[in-house]
């Protein structure tokens, strides 16, 4: 039952605050057909509690004249009952909408007195009133509310605290889709219930039902209807309904289109889901950090309590960071999210954000998150200035708190990846596994030019090709890395005439990009001396693994590293290198 959550908090409490799904969404209701959850919750709340709902808005005013009262042939007694308390004008017409205070006011009268109505089975007829868009009559920023709005919010603190409305069994729900936009005197008085959204599961349930509504619907040839249900997992079901009623059948790009819109709806931007076409891995310098990735990616799919729920990626630019992520999302079978800053310059807002963009993660778990360069696109450590209004201190204070949940243990993953792990504070580094993703090898240029020359050039060529091998020693030689090779390529196409194997020659004789090795140096002895076991690095386990020249003298011949070399050289290049 998608409202089971809801129910029993409504069972529990006189007025709630519901956050989350919309109650405009639309399920399968329990005789098999499709509704607005807000049809499916009026149809509950009279069988079971004898409740009749109404809904209430700023644009619509007090919807009250329903069918089912005239079904129930009570709809005049209610219109008596609600002109009684003001919230109908004298002719039993009009109705309360611009005014918030006035309606909480007229709201308060009707929900503190006894129900003089009846429903035709002789049970008593009890009212509850669903605010929807309550943080638009309610919101947050006490400073800026007006003399009407805090009015509104002292009329439901009372209500929250009236005796006599428990007496009289009639309800109130307040809806918003997150609750840290309602005023926070209405929070501390009322109990919230969160409805997410349908999860794999309750969409394939859903998409059963809407099948047997639209017969005709189809799906383009390669995407069954398994695969519909994970790529709209954790959306709302209206998105369905709008693409299965097309007479089209429903493609993949569609639903990815949708589930973009969607994730970014409802997550405020925060998050927005992983590609799906992930990269090619190329070479020996990733293998491990991919097997251990995989391994994680497994454990987090059986939901073992065991799996780390941090992991940070770090090594130079251009490793493969990003891309070994990619893949983690297409092998993973779990969703994977893009995690961006919650900061703001509202005050409030930050914490707002950041405690939706993790509970988001949890509720959607299984789930992956994937922060992207995180030095930059978080403040990775507490300022000692405050010159954001408190902004960046509440960023790592929220971090730092879902980092240490435990709750996510098995649920959900958050993996980041950076180039310059020095930046992050060590209360915040502590908080993650770190596995170093290196620079590549002499050895490894070859299959990374081949790799990439098939991806860009569509040419089937082998590692072994004499053009590879000698675009590989040049660019090796250039300490470039895969992006720089990439770029290579794809300048070299746009600027030359022609194609096949000397195409890529050309691109590594004329690649003259910024590579900045002593940089690059700096980035592998840095993700090194982060690493929290020897069997994270690319060499254990392979004896043969190429050092490059900077590495040499700091690992020894037992794969050890030697750590006050290792400080040296980082002392050393520290003062010569800025990133």
């Amino acid at each position: 039952m998608p409202l089971s959550p809801l129910l029993e908090a409504i069972r529990q409490s006189p007025v709630i605050l519901w956050e989350g799904r919309s109650p405009r969404d639309v399920d399968v209701d329990t005789d098999g057909q499709v509704r607005p959850l807000v049809e499916i919750l009026r149809t509950r709340l009279r069988e079971e509690l004898g409740l009749v709902l109404f809904t209430y808005s700023r644009a619509t005013g007090l919807v009250w004249d329903t069918p089912d009262l005239q079904a129930h042939n009570v709809r005049e007694p209610v219109r008596q009952a609600l002109r009684a308390s003001h919230l109908l004008d004298p002719a039993g017409e009009a109705f309360v909408a611009e005014d918030p205070a006035r309606f909480f006011r007229a709201a308060y009268e009707l929900l503190r007195v006894p129900s003089a109505v009846t429903w035709p089975d002789g049970r008593p007829l009890r009212f509850a009133i669903l605010v929807e868009f309550s943080d638009h009559v309610l919101p947050h920023e006490a400073a800026s509310m007006t003399d009407e709005e805090l009015m509104a919010a002292e009329w439901v603190s009372l209500l929250a605290s009236s005796l006599a409305m428990r007496l009289h069994a009639h309800r109130l729900i307040l809806y918003t889709p997150d609750a840290g936009r309602v005023d926070p005197l209405v929070r501390a008085s009322i109990p919230t219930v969160r409805l997410p959204q349908p999860d794999r599961t309750a969409k394939a349930r859903f998409i059963e039902a809407l099948r047997r509504l639209y017969p005709n619907a189809r799906t383009e040839e390669g995407l069954d209807w398994d695969l519909v249900a994970r790529l709209s997992a954790n959306t709302p079901n209206i998105s369905l309904v709008d693409l299965t009623a097309r007479r089209e059948p429903i493609t993949r790009a569609q639903l990815v289109s949708r589930r973009m819109r969607d994730v970014a709806a409802i997550s405020e931007g925060l998050l927005t889901p992983m590609e799906e076409t992930p990269e090619e891995l190329f070479g020996r310098s990733i293998r491990r950090a991919q097997a251990l990735l995989a391994r994680i990616a497994e454990r987090l799919r059986r939901g073992d309590p065991d799996t780390p729920h941090n992991i940070l990626l770090a090594g130079p630019p251009g490793s493969g960071k990003t891309a070994l992520v990619q893949w983690l999302a297409s092998q993973s079978g779990v969703p994977a999210y893009r995690v961006h800053s919650p900061k703001h310059s509202l005050v409030g807002e930050t914490e707002r954000r950041s405690r939706l963009l993790f509970e988001l993660l949890l509720e959607w778990a299984p789930s992956i998150g994937f922060i992207d360069e995180i030095t930059e696109a978080f403040p990775t450590e507490r300022p000692e200035l405050d010159l954001d209004a408190g902004a960046s201190r509440a960023v790592v204070a929220a971090m730092l708190a879902a980092l240490g949940d435990e709750r996510r243990r098995g649920r959900t993953l958050l993996v980041a990846a950076t180039n310059c792990p020095w930046r992050m504070g060590a209360a915040l580094r502590s908080r993650f596994v770190v596995i170093p993703v290196l620079s590549p090898p002499a050895d490894d240029y070859p299959a990374i030019v081949a790799g990439l020359a098939r991806r860009i050039l569509g040419l089937a060529v082998s590692p072994d090709d004499p053009a590879v091998q000698e675009a590989a020693q040049a660019f090796y030689a250039r300490a470039a890395s895969p992006r720089h090779i990439l770029k290579a390529i794809a300048n070299t196409r746009l600027a030359a005439e022609g194609g096949g194997p000397d195409l890529i020659r050309r691109a590594a004789r004329t690649f003259c990009g910024d590579t900045n090795p002593e940089a690059v140096a700096l980035a592998d002895l840095w993700a090194i001396s982060l690493a929290d076991s020897l069997e994270f690095l690319p060499w254990w386990g392979d004896p043969e693994y190429p050092l490059p020249p900077h590495l040499q003298g700091v690992v020894r011949p037992d794969g050890s590293i030697d750590r006050p070399e290792l400080q040296r050289r980082i002392e050393e290049l520290s003062g010569r290198v800025r990133m």
